[in-house]
């Protein structure tokens, strides 16, 4: 990643300057939540004292005349807008490809702050637009382990993993995805479903149902073999009682306690003395 953003950073037609708040604008196809809370009020603290020591990246608005558009620096405008802060240093790139500057957007974004501090979905988007943009993008087999040059410590089956999860589940899924009450494996054999298979399995674990990797391949299964229904995806889950073999009492057993007894008294006689037994047995523990 960053031979990447060097590369970005070497061009010659930028320079450094101060901009008035009021004129900076959000990237368009801004994929990063903000800050939470607390995150925002420690920036805001760090401001106050030492004021905004990293120049934020922006670009002249490609719309809008006299604005500018955020590369980088969103949340450092976000805690000037809330301190009253008017002008704030920033470093601008007159001429950046749309490609350019969304990937400075996306490995800015990256070198501030950890994957993993994004829900599941969140990170497939990023990933899988990062992984859209690059340009040193070879073929990869989908089983490759080997670490790509993200820079996100990723190798390449959990980039095609992310991809996944980004471009083929429901919004649905991808909640339970970032609730974690699925993993990221089985949100991937679900990705291979329809939207009305995935329908059906998103109403079946609202209902309370847990499911794991296996039962997602499985559900994967029925539906390639076009045998999914509601009724087959819960006989997944169900667990059916193994059927009781015949149990045969042997004769010389019964000719020791019963003689002229039908067979419906015997049975009738058994279960007494058997309900007894386990009386008893429970009383003793």
């Amino acid at each position: 990643m960053a031979n990447r953003l060097d590369s970005l950073f070497s061009l010659d037609d930028e320079e450094l300057l101060m901009i008035e708040v009021n004129k900076l604008l959000e990237f368009e196809d801004h994929i990063f939540p903000g800050y939470d809370e607390i995150s925002m009020k420690g920036l805001m603290v760090s401001i106050e004292s030492r004021g905004v020591v990293t120049p934020i990246l922006v670009r002249k608005h490609p719309e809008k005349l006299g604005k500018y558009e955020i590369l980088a620096g969103h949340n450092r405008v976000e805690a000037c807008k809330r301190l009253n802060i008017d002008i704030i240093p920033a470093r601008l790139f007159n001429d950046l490809s749309e490609n350019d500057a969304k990937m400075i957007v996306i490995e800015t974004n990256l070198n501030q702050r950890n994957l993993n501090d994004f829900k599941v979905s969140e990170r497939a988007h990023i990933v899988s637009e990062w992984d859209r943009l690059r340009e040193d993008k070879d073929i990869e087999k989908e089983n490759e382990e080997s670490p790509n040059e993200s820079g996100f410590n990723l190798g390449r089956i959990q980039v095609w993993r992310y991809n996944r999860i980004h471009n083929s589940l429901i919004q649905g899924i991808k909640e339970l995805l970032d609730n974690y009450a699925i993993s990221i494996k089985a949100g991937v054999e679900l990705s291979y479903l329809d939207e009305d298979g995935q329908m059906m399995v998103l109403s079946i674990l609202n209902d309370g149902y847990k499911l794991t990797e296996p039962k997602a391949s499985l559900i994967k299964n029925l539906f390639e073999k076009n045998l999914i229904t509601r009724e087959a995806i819960l006989d997944l889950f169900i667990k059916k009682k193994k059927e009781r073999k015949p149990f045969k009492i042997r004769p010389e057993i019964l000719d020791n306690y019963f003689n002229k007894e039908t067979d419906a008294e015997i049975q009738n006689i058994l279960v007494e003395a058997l309900d007894e037994y386990f009386n008893k047995k429970e009383g003793s523990e």
